[in-house]
């Protein structure tokens, strides 16, 4: 009987030693949730920011969903064998990351994969909190080359970094067989195996699309509002002038005439709708798809019309400083 009770006992103490050390092991890899984070990109070298805002920003690489990704749209700037950023993320406060996971493409599918740009050279930057005059300074940077896969890829530091915002640049890509826009699905921060996660990742995300689309729209109003762009086109006198008056209303005033030219004279008004940028022509308005580095506006498609040509990439340049 004696001899019973003790194989029990110690099957009672092996059960308890298994169960405190699943618990242990539960407890050492269990995710570390943050209670916020912000990232940013430039407004419009997101893809498709004038007709689809926000599908497509930076909030999409840390979603932990694989079906959607940031895009950044076509730069030449890789071609030039550039540094050119991709996004930044931020904390509320410091925290520590020895290990960054990336899946470094569109990965809804194997076809798109292929189609667009893929990360391959990837520089990594981590700073400090900013101070008292909004700078912050650079504690390290990390750079890495990513292979070809639609696997995620692990970045291990050199060392665990402690830090408020960091930032990333691509240095090369894999090119995509028909788009040159570059994507991102995924990144991962992890600190001694335990993943850094975003608490509430839907609230964050409506919130971060709502402050895109706020935001293109106030730059877009700032850009063109009571604005002149000009057009140069094929007569190099004096130029045409498109303005963008303050109540709404587009005016064109010209010395010469060409089919774009004449185009415009059609259009009534503009307005600015969730973070879109609309013509009414005749009585109807139209979607505009327009280029910008908030230095020049380029107006490329009114609605289905074509504003280019094979001389001119777009049709307006500007904006310049006029008061209308």
């Amino acid at each position: 009987m004696k001899k019973i009770f003790i194989i029990f006992l110690s099957s009672i103490l092996a059960f308890w030693a298994c169960s405190e050390n699943k618990n242990y092991n539960n407890k050492k890899n269990a995710p570390i949730y943050l209670s916020g984070i912000k990232t940013s990109a430039d407004y419009y070298h997101i893809l498709e920011h004038w007709k689809n805002p926000g599908k497509y920003i930076s909030m999409n690489a840390f979603d932990g969903n694989l079906k959607t990704c940031f895009a950044k749209r076509e730069s030449t700037l890789f071609d030039k064998g550039g540094i050119s950023s991709l996004f930044n993320i931020s904390f509320e406060k410091y925290v520590k990351i020895d290990t960054i996971k990336i899946a470094a493409g569109c990965f809804l599918n194997e076809k798109y994969y292929k189609m667009n740009n893929r990360l391959k050279g990837i520089k990594i930057l981590f700073f400090r909190e900013p101070d008292e005059t909004g700078g912050s300074s650079l504690i390290i940077d990390e750079s890495f080359e990513l292979k070809d896969n639609m696997r995620y890829q692990v970045m291990k530091l050199k060392k665990a970094y402690n830090t408020y915002w960091i930032m990333f640049d691509v240095t090369s890509i894999y090119k995509g067989s028909q788009y040159n826009d570059t994507c991102v699905s995924d990144v991962k921060f992890y600190y001694r195996g335990r993943e850094l996660k975003l608490e509430d990742i839907v609230r964050a995300k409506k919130e971060a699309v709502k402050n895109y689309i706020q935001g293109l729209r106030n730059s877009l109003t700032n850009m063109l509002k009571g604005k002149t762009l000009y057009y140069y086109g094929v007569n190099f006198g004096k130029p045409a002038k498109l303005c963008f008056r303050s109540d709404g209303i587009l005016k064109i005033y010209s010395d010469y005439s060409d089919k774009r030219l004449d185009y415009f004279k059609k259009i009534k008004k503009w307005k600015i709708k969730a973070g879109k940028l609309f013509f009414l022509v005749g009585n109807k308005w139209q979607l505009v798809k327009y280029d910008s580095d908030e230095l020049d506006f380029e107006i490329l498609k009114i609605g289905s019309k074509d504003m280019t040509d094979n001389r001119n990439k777009s049709f307006f340049i500007g904006p310049k400083e006029e008061a209308i």
